[in-house]
């Protein structure tokens, strides 16, 4: 679940030539990710035959759901192709993860990405898209937990998933590749370079039953996952200093703290995985933000408001 405490400010972005798609013809010649960006129309063949909806997504609905998963492989893909050595300018993973875990985190974006792969002792192609329902419910209230919330994922009857995209989530309030304004993504992580993509990569994680494959085996020949049998991502909680009030680690910052207090707990936080997708998307296509963290200020309620940002709860 993501959790915001403003609603976002409507704003009619100008057309700069510099919103994503205009800068996918921007690789550098022989990086490991020519060819990432295959353009929407080619990636339907990696995404689910059948994705599962409910009664309450409209047919427009579906199809914005839809262009969201082909969004959150493209995420998935920039992720797996990363650097994930450390020290470098293009150094995103110190950033989320601590030391000895790159490969079964790269072995997970591959993963969702559909990229054909041994793990675990046998080969897996992409994960049992069976498993999830997407839902519909309008109004940003989420009457369970008591607050505003973009998206939630409950287990329901049968062992599946649904993810619940509320109105304040769905696009065009909430910014897709295509929309997302590349003047947007400065120098430091920032709650600016969110995409719908991206809040479905933090849902679609917390299908553990999904996820187990690779989440509960620690190299591609263990067969027992005895050392993260009992393993799954979920929002991890924390306190930033003596004082401080436990939090979820939401966004940019909170991700990055997480890092550093309890790292142990990063490889099991939602938003490290879409933030660090977010900076391999970003960095390769803009350079931008690169070694850059993010400030507190930003990530505040007073903050972002004042620059027209998301509000995540503190």
């Amino acid at each position: 679940m993501r959790i915001s405490f403003g609603r976002a400010l409507s704003i009619i972005w100008l057309l700069t030539g510099c919103i994503s798609h205009v800068l996918l013809d921007e690789k550098s010649s022989g990086s490991s990710y020519d060819g990432l960006q295959t353009g929407h129309a080619t990636l339907h063949k990696r995404l689910p035959p059948n994705v599962n909806f409910d009664a309450s997504v409209s047919a427009a609905d579906k199809h914005t759901i839809r262009r969201g998963l082909e969004e959150m492989v493209i995420l998935a893909r920039a992720a797996a192709q990363a650097n994930y050595a450390t020290g470098g300018v293009d150094d995103i993973y110190s950033k989320y993860f601590p030391q000895g875990h790159a490969e079964k985190i790269q072995a997970l974006f591959k993963y969702l990405a559909g990229i054909p792969q041994q793990w675990g002792g046998k080969i897996h192609n992409a994960p049992n898209w069976d498993l999830i329902i997407f839902a519909r419910k309008r109004g940003p209230q989420n009457e369970e937990h008591g607050s505003k919330s973009l998206a939630d994922t409950d287990l329901v009857n049968g062992g599946q998933y649904r993810i619940t995209i509320y109105d304040i989530g769905m696009p065009p309030r909430y910014k897709t590749l295509e929309t997302r304004n590349g003047n947007d993504i400065g120098p430091r992580t920032s709650v600016k370079m969110e995409v719908f993509g991206g809040l479905l990569m933090h849902e679609v994680m917390h299908a553990s039953q999904m996820m187990h494959d690779i989440m509960h085996f620690s190299s591609p020949t263990d067969t027992t996952g005895s050392r993260d049998a009992s393993a799954f991502i979920d929002d991890q909680y924390f306190s930033s200093g003596p004082g401080i009030p436990i939090r979820q680690a939401y966004g940019g910052y909170d991700c990055q703290m997480l890092k550093r207090i309890l790292p142990n707990r990063a490889i099991y936080n939602n938003d490290s995985y879409m933030y660090f997708a977010l900076e391999a998307y970003w960095y390769h296509h803009l350079r931008r933000p690169g070694p850059g963290y993010a400030y507190a200020e930003e990530e505040t309620p007073e903050g972002c408001l004042a620059q027209f940002k998301w509000c995540w709860k503190r």
